[in-house]
């Protein structure tokens, strides 16, 4: 019907299913040079688009995109045309994030505009006012859903990590960081899953490692926890300088106890920093170590007591953090490890809720 040029350039223009206007703008030129009626090549051209619509299932590899300005088939994720150099980003790359923040910026107006009409000042009070805007930002950053495409990811995971950097806690718990924190590790777990293999997402990756050992990545009981290790490990360390000078006037019943505590003390220095995935294994080994009570005279008793006492509060000090994983989820305490959080009066304490996500 039409001459062996004119089919090739249709044919190739519709490999992809979509015509561009520039496509469409060569073959009714080369129809003309033909003398063939374009309007007749648009109708076939229309027919056979029609054709592939209904008869063409969704690619696994996904959707096919073309330069709106020369026609060329693109990766998805890139930021210009690779042969007319034509740039397409800023169009839907940040979407995710900008009706995030959108959303988060909506809370701080409605609070602002209560604020200043005084509801809120004569109800809650500032502090708990700044709290329930906390509360309700990690909320809505909780629960808003990771974007699946690649252009999406590549916009939303950094504007996650610089969020959770440069959101300062104030007077609140914390927990809109660590909501922009959880939120960023989902969103890396996903690219890990989509994207794996792609050398663009390994920037990303790389700077998610490093961040496993970022002071930003633990919650505040964590880091009164890690505080309170180094000073009790710095107490025992300067104990055991003293130690050492007096050795030889120290009784073998001191020499055993301190033995023990050492021992003990490296133990709970060893555990992992407890979370959903191995609470149970935290739980298993904590609760194993006991202290044993070593066979002294009475002159070495109340020695024995003060140091199995440090003992007990490393020991506590590890099983309130355990216990917050247990509360998170389950909104109560552990009843296994209600006996020691009864020991220290904190049965219903709440200041240790959410501290690890």
């Amino acid at each position: 019907m039409f001459s062996e040029e004119l089919n090739k350039l249709i044919e190739a223009s519709l490999v992809d299913g979509v015509i561009t206007e520039k496509e469409r703008a060569v073959i009714r030129k080369r129809a003309l040079l033909e003398g063939v009626d374009p309007d007749e090549v648009d109708m076939i051209l229309d027919a056979e688009l029609q054709k592939l619509s209904q008869n063409t299932k969704p690619s696994k590899q996904g959707v096919i995109k073309k330069c709106p300005s020369c026609g060329a088939v693109y990766e998805a994720g890139s930021v210009k045309c690779p042969q007319c150099g034509f740039v397409f980003v800023g169009v839907e790359a940040n979407s995710s994030a900008r009706q995030l923040f959108n959303k988060l910026e909506q809370i701080d107006l409605y609070y602002r505009d209560k604020e200043e009409s005084g509801i809120f000042s004569q109800m809650l009070g500032k502090k708990m006012t700044i709290q329930k805007i906390d509360d309700e930002k990690a909320s809505l950053i909780q629960g808003f859903p990771i974007p699946t495409s690649k252009d999406d990811l590549l916009e939303f995971i950094p504007s996650l990590e610089s969020k959770w950097h440069h959101t300062a806690i104030g007077d609140t718990k914390g927990h809109e960081k660590m909501a922009y924190r959880s939120k960023y590790k989902e969103c890396i777990q996903k690219a890990h899953i989509l994207f794996g293999n792609d050398p663009v997402f390994s920037e990303f990756f790389n700077q998610y490692e490093k961040n496993k050992y970022s002071i930003d990545n633990l919650g505040p009981i964590q880091r009164l926890l890690i505080i309170f290790v180094f000073l009790l490990t710095f107490m025992v360390g300067c104990g055991g300088v003293m130690s050492h000078c007096s050795n030889k006037e120290r009784s073998k019943e001191e020499q055993l106890v301190d033995n023990q505590f050492t021992e003990l003390v490296k133990m709970i220095d060893d555990l992992d920093t407890p979370n959903s995935e191995n609470y149970s294994d935290c739980k298993r080994r904590i609760l194993s170590l006991v202290w044993k009570e070593e066979n002294v005279s009475y002159s070495t008793k109340e020695y024995q007591k003060r140091i199995k006492n440090q003992f007990e509060e490393k020991k506590w000090a590890y099983i309130s953090v355990l216990n917050s994983v247990y509360r998170q989820k389950n909104k109560e305490d552990d009843p296994d490890l209600s006996q020691y959080l009864n020991q220290k009066g904190i049965e219903n304490e709440t200041d240790v809720e959410k501290a690890v996500e």
